[in-house]
């Protein structure tokens, strides 16, 4: 499959799920042009007119992981104003807390889906490599979320 995607040139609504398995979160991997990992967002995608972010959520991850998910808590709403491959994208992100309904769910090393006509592969991503900043984690402002959802 291709490798070009680009923002829309609009400000996008989206809702992402932060699913834990212990001490890792299940993140897709994001890719330049060249197809090498660029950096890692949380599973989700666009509001569609009518649909509130909660049940965009819930469709977005059973398109992507063919799971049925439970939503928890919203953890915050960021603006993300990025670049990808010299492209300008503007998203706001509603970010929520989400488990598996299947606990069978949490042991499957990977989940591949196409988005967009893009080929996607979402893995288990240990905490630790954005704590340390061995990886970029999108959206950026997404690591004070997640240092805050990790503490007791």
């Amino acid at each position: 499959m291709k490798n070009t995607w680009r923002p829309k040139q609009l400000v996008r609504p989206i809702a992402v799920a932060i699913i834990k398995r212990n001490l890792q979160l299940l993140l897709s991997a994001v890719r330049n042009d060249q197809g090498d990992v660029k950096g890692w967002r949380p599973l989700g995608g666009g509001i569609e007119f009518g649909e509130t972010a909660e049940v965009a959520l819930l469709r977005e991850l059973q398109e992507e992981t063919g799971e049925n998910i439970t939503v928890g808590r919203l953890l915050g709403v960021l603006e993300n104003i990025y670049q990808h491959e010299g492209v300008t994208g503007h998203e706001i992100v509603f970010v929520y807390e989400a488990n598996f309904r299947s606990q069978g769910a949490y042991d499957k090393p990977q989940y591949e889906f196409e988005d967009g006509g893009n080929s996607n592969v979402a893995t288990w991503v240990d905490i630790k490599t954005f704590a340390h900043r061995k990886a970029e984690l999108y959206p950026e402002a997404l690591r004070k979320i997640l240092v805050s959802s990790f503490s007791p």
